[in-house]
């Protein structure tokens, strides 16, 4: 198995991320569908940086930052297929991001719902 890749969300990963966050908790949880995935999502999320971890060659994750947000950045979402976790997907998207936002400020803020016991 190869190591994740770290790389800018593209127009054309919007259909594998949209698949990858409806068929996920805790968002199926929250009551998100692929609709609003969709909606979200159609185009890219505007003002915000998004990133895609590739495994294998395909989408495994997707990360979305919103810059200047109080005193730092804030990590909006932090999505991994159920077919990649415990690969190390999520941890290293979250250590690509962290590399950027503390090149820029000292803050990233993030919120994790209490039933999510696996984030």
């Amino acid at each position: 198995m190869s190591q994740p890749v770290i790389r800018t969300m593209q127009a054309d990963d919007r259909e594998a991320v949209v698949h990858l966050l409806g068929e996920s908790d805790p968002w199926k949880t929250l009551g998100y569908t692929k609709d609003d995935w969709n909606r979200i999502f159609c185009p890219t999320p505007q003002g915000r940086d998004c990133y895609v971890a590739e495994l294998d060659g395909r989408v495994a994750g997707v990360a979305i930052v919103k810059q200047k947000f109080l005193l730092g950045d804030y990590l909006e979402l932090l999505g991994v297929a159920e077919w990649a976790r415990q690969k190390g997907v999520g941890g290293r998207l979250l250590r690509h991001i962290e590399e950027l936002v503390f090149e820029r400020t000292k803050n990233l803020f993030a919120c994790v719902s209490d039933f999510n016991e696996s984030a």
